[in-house]
């Protein structure tokens, strides 16, 4: 079932009336576990196909019991066979060589079930994480719908406080227009933006010719991947924006997962503020404690640089299970080690003080963003690779033009977009009228988004972060 189709819709408000019905902590988790199953039943037929994801999630449940009786040895050593197993199920290339599960199975949701279940498993182990989880609830936070197939990340002390939650939510006239509004706003961003973006930097990869100057070709180039970067923030927040507003409507706040990315001004602030839950996920998960480790062996720095590349590099593996995605962790790796190494650098060379007058400069700060979105939107071109047969037109891009020249351009053209951007969100004081939070602005949004939606065809969409 697709979330942006109308069978999602009443699908959600039939539990939503149902969930809402009782505060009753008990009844809470009853109904959400049959809104969970009926959502996970829709992406197969077949009962058997889901036989590999029940024995994951079963074996997670497991550990997680296992985890309280803190024997470290077995427990680590158990854990890493639960990501061999992942590794297994999800059909890395490294693995091609073992014979698969024979028959068609789910994925969907696996990764992000991964995450939520090694956070219980380490949060529990070290002692974070106190008291009995049941079953039930441990199924109801793996599987909750809303985000089940593409985040946020939610933890699950978050989770338990808000669905233990007996008191009845109400919401105020503004609070239901505010919901409303996030989730008209995100199908604006998904339907509509995305739509623009991915027919722009697809026209233009199947209509590009290698023949003429490098310069041409790279700014061509620098066009699909401008086009192709802002496609995929416009299919991933607008998808955020609606489930955190679907959230909302069943009384469960879930964590915001961009934080206004095109303000970054260097490579780790932008990790920041662009699918933060997963960020944060291996900040605490993988970089900080690498980090705790090596940073009395070796200099504080290059400790750094070493934990950025290896922490991005899971993250690129876990993005996808081909060569492609484990170079995409290099990539981003390689960039957020080299920006901590500058950071270092200049501020030993110019001083503290002098690096912060150098930040207040507006002028460095812009070019800082252009490059770190510049660099970013060459990165993520690999993506291309999931969905679209014209990544070949990519490698051959790669192998004719000179890649600083294609970053240097790249970088040139977004400044007038950040500067045009800039323009508009100081105009954005107007939405502090009452007007744009009013009944009236909400239905003005639906019937553009009604309208607009005709326009570009009506078609349920595809959700990047869909495959992982």
């Amino acid at each position: 079932m697709e979330f942006n189709s109308v069978e999602f819709f009443v699908f959600f408000l039939f539990f939503a009336v149902l969930f809402n019905a009782r505060q009753l902590v008990a009844y809470k988790q009853i109904i959400l576990f049959g809104a969970n199953v009926c959502f996970i039943a829709t992406f197969s037929e077949s009962v058997l196909s889901f036989l590999p994801l029940f024995g994951f999630v079963t074996f997670g449940y497991m550990l997680i019991l296992y985890a309280r009786l803190g024997r470290s040895e077995l427990f680590y050593l158990l854990v890493s066979f639960f990501v061999i197993v992942f590794i297994y199920i999800k059909k890395y290339s490294l693995l091609s060589f073992i014979p698969s599960i024979p028959f068609p199975y789910v994925l969907v949701g696996l990764s992000y079930i991964l995450f939520k279940i090694l956070h219980l498993l380490i949060d529990i182990h070290g002692g974070y994480l106190r008291g009995k989880i049941s079953f039930l609830e441990y199924f109801n936070y793996l599987f909750f719908f809303p985000c089940f197939v593409s985040g946020p990340i939610q933890r699950y002390q978050d989770f338990s406080e808000q669905i233990h939650r007996d008191s009845h939510q109400d919401y105020s006239s503004d609070e239901v227009v505010s919901i409303f509004s996030r989730i008209t706003s995100g199908f604006f961003k998904f339907l509509v933006f995305a739509a623009i973006f991915s027919q722009l930097y697809k026209s233009l990869l199947i209509n590009t010719s290698f023949g003429g100057g490098s310069v041409s070709l790279a700014g061509r180039f620098a066009v699909i991947f401008i086009a192709h970067g802002l496609y995929i923030y416009f299919n991933f927040s607008g998808f955020i924006d609606i489930v955190i507003g679907l959230g909302r409507l069943l009384g469960i706040h879930l964590p915001e997962n961009f934080n206004k990315p095109h303000l970054s001004e260097n490579f780790l602030d932008f990790w920041s503020r662009w699918h933060i839950t997963m960020s944060e996920w291996f900040k605490f998960y993988i970089f900080n404690p690498l980090l705790k480790v090596l940073y009395t062996r070796v200099s504080p720095g290059f400790a750094s640089f070493i934990c950025y590349v290896i922490t991005f590099l899971f993250m690129g593996i876990w993005h996808g299970t081909t060569l492609i995605f484990f170079l995409y962790g290099l990539v981003m790796g390689f960039g957020a080690g080299v920006n901590k190494l500058y950071q270092s650098g200049v501020k030993h060379w110019i001083g503290k003080k002098g690096y912060n007058r150098l930040k207040s400069y507006s002028s460095y700060r812009l070019i800082c963003r252009a490059m770190t979105a510049a660099y970013f939107s060459m990165s993520i071109i690999c993506f291309i690779s999931l969905n679209n047969e014209s990544f070949g037109q990519i490698v051959l891009f790669f192998e004719s033009v000179n890649l600083l020249l294609s970053y240097v351009v790249t970088t040139v053209l977004i400044v007038p977009l950040l500067m045009m951007i800039d323009m508009v969100s100081k105009v954005r004081n107007f939405t502090d009228f009452h007007f744009f939070r009013s009944d009236f602005w909400l239905a003005f949004k639906i019937i553009i988004l009604f309208n607009a939606v005709i326009w570009l065809g009506s078609g349920p969409r595809e959700i990047v972060y869909k495959v992982f």
